[in-house]
C-alpha cells in the first residue's frame, strides 16, 4: 500500500502546493482574462469565438465556460478541472513508467503555478493521454488530439507526428479527420461558423512578446544602447511585446522559419523509408513541438508543458535516450519560473540572464531534436563488415 500511495501523494502535493500559491502569482489569467470572458458572456449573452472573433480556438471555450459552473468560485472550480485531467493523465503515465510520472510532477514544480493557470494546462494532460493510446486505441487518441487542437492548437503538432509514423494511421486521419468535422458543425449550429478561424488572423497579427526567443538579441542590444526597440504592453493580447525598427519584419521572419523548420521535418520523416527500423515517435513529437516553441514569436512561460508528452513518451519507451534530455527540459522550466516580468520589464540583469538562458537552451534542444531526426537510426559499420543498427541519442 505504501508503494502504491507514495506517487499520488507526489501528485497531490505538487498540486496542493501550486494551487496554494494561486492568491499571489500566476492566475491572472485564469481570474482576470477568462473569469472575464465567462462574465461577459453571463451578462450580455456574447460569447467570444461563436459571435465574435477571438484569439484561441473555439472548443477552448469549453474549460471557460466549466469553471463558472460554481458560482462565486471560479478559480477554485478551474483548479478542480484542471486537477482532475491531470489526475487521468498521471494514472496512464503511472501505469507504465513511475520515472516518467515522478518527472512530470517535477516539472510542474519547476515550472511553477503557470503550469495549472493557462489552457495549456488543458490541452497537455490531454495530449499525455493521447500518446500514450495511441498503440492500443488511436481511434480515441486521435479523437482527443483533435479536440485538444481545437483548444490550443499545439497538440497539432502530435496528431502529425501520429500521422507521419504512428500506428494504424488510416484509423488516425479518418477520427481526427470526423472530430473536426463535428467541431465545425456543432459550431455552425450555434452560428459561430464565420468566427471558427479568426483566431489564425488574431495570431498573425501579434507582435514579438517580451520572452520570444527571436526577441532576446534585441533585448541585449537595447540593453547596450545599439537599438531603439522598447517593450510596451498590448492590452488587445495582455502581453508586454517589442516594438521599434525592424521589429515587424523579424516577427515576420521568425514565422516563416517556424513553418519552415516543420515543413522540413515533415517531408524529412515522408522521405525516411520505412524499412523496419524502430520509428521514434518521441523524438518525431519532439523536435515538432521545439520547433513551435524556440521559433515562436510568442514566448510564454506556459509553453514549457507542451514539452511534456513527447518527455513522458520517451522516458516510457527508452529511459536511458531520454534522461539527460529530461533533465534539460526540467532547467527550461525552472529557468522559466526564475524570470520575474518586472525586472525583465526593466532589463534587470539576473532576469534578463535567466530568459537568455532559456531560449538559448529552448534553441539547442531543437537543433539536438533535429539533429536526432536526421541520423535516425542509421547503420554503423562492424569489423566483420556487416552493418548494425545504431540510433543516435534525443539528449
Amino acid at each position: 500500500m505504501r508503494r502504491l500511495g507514495s506517487p499520488w501523494a507526489l501528485f497531490a502535493a505538487t498540486h496542493l502546493l501550486l494551487a496554494a500559491l494561486a492568491p499571489f502569482t500566476g492566475f491572472g489569467d485564469v481570474t482576470e482574462v477568462y473569469q472575464g470572458w465567462f462574465r461577459d458572456w453571463a451578462q450580455s449573452g456574447v460569447l467570444v469565438g461563436v459571435q465574435s472573433d477571438w484569439v484561441y480556438p473555439v472548443l477552448a471555450l469549453l474549460p471557460i465556460l466549466l469553471a463558472g459552473a460554481l458560482p462565486g468560485a471560479y478559480l477554485l472550480t478551474w483548479l478542480l478541472l484542471v486537477t482532475a485531467l491531470d489526475a487521468v493523465a498521471y494514472a496512464a503515465v503511472l501505469r507504465r513508467s513511475r520515472r516518467a510520472a515522478t518527472w512530470w510532477m517535477v516539472l510542474l514544480l519547476a515550472l511553477g503555478p503557470v503550469s495549472l493557470a493557462r489552457l495549456d494546462s488543458i490541452a497537455a494532460p490531454l495530449a499525455i493521454i493521447a500518446l500514450l493510446h495511441l498503440a492500443d486505441r488511436p481511434r480515441f487518441a486521435a479523437a482527443l488530439l483533435a479536440l485538444a487542437a481545437w483548444i490550443k492548437v499545439w497538440p497539432a503538432a502530435v496528431l502529425v507526428a501520429a500521422l507521419l509514423r504512428g500506428p494504424r494511421r488510416p484509423a488516425v486521419a479518418l477520427a481526427a479527420a470526423g472530430t473536426t468535422v463535428a467541431v465545425l458543425c456543432a459550431d455552425a449550429a450555434f452560428g459561430g461558423i464565420g468566427h471558427v478561424l479568426s483566431f489564425l488572423a488574431q495570431q498573425s497579427q501579434r507582435g514579438i512578446e517580451l520572452e520570444a526567443p527571436i526577441g532576446t538579441p534585441l533585448l541585449w542590444l537595447r540593453v547596450f544602447g545599439l537599438s531603439d526597440a522598447r517593450v510596451v504592453f498590448d492590452p488587445r493580447m495582455l502581453d508586454p511585446e517589442l516594438v521599434g525598427p525592424g521589429v515587424t519584419q523579424l516577427a515576420s521572419a521568425s514565422t516563416l522559419a517556424m513553418a519552415l523548420v516543420v515543413v522540413g521535418i515533415v517531408v524529412h520523416i515522408l522521405r525516411r523509408p520505412r524499412d523496419g527500423r524502430r520509428q521514434d515517435l518521441a523524438g518525431i513529437v519532439l523536435a515538432l513541438v521545439l520547433a513551435l516553441i524556440a521559433l515562436n514569436k510568442v514566448g510564454s512561460p506556459q509553453y514549457v508543458t507542451w514539452l511534456a508528452a513527447p518527455v513522458v513518451l520517451g522516458l516510457i519507451e527508452d529511459p536511458a535516450r531520454s534522461r539527460r534530455l529530461a533533465a534539460r527540459v526540467l532547467l527550461v522550466a525552472l529557468l522559466t519560473q526564475l524570470w520575474v516580468l518586472p525586472p525583465v520589464l526593466a532589463l534587470g540583469p539576473v532576469s534578463l540572464l535567466a530568459l537568455t538562458a532559456r531560449n538559448a537552451l529552448e534553441v539547442v534542444l531543437l537543433v539536438q531534436a533535429v539533429a536526432s531526426l536526421r541520423g535516425g537510426a542509421g547503420e554503423r559499420a562492424t569489423s566483420d563488415g556487416r552493418t548494425a543498427l545504431t540510433e543516435v541519442p534525443l539528449g
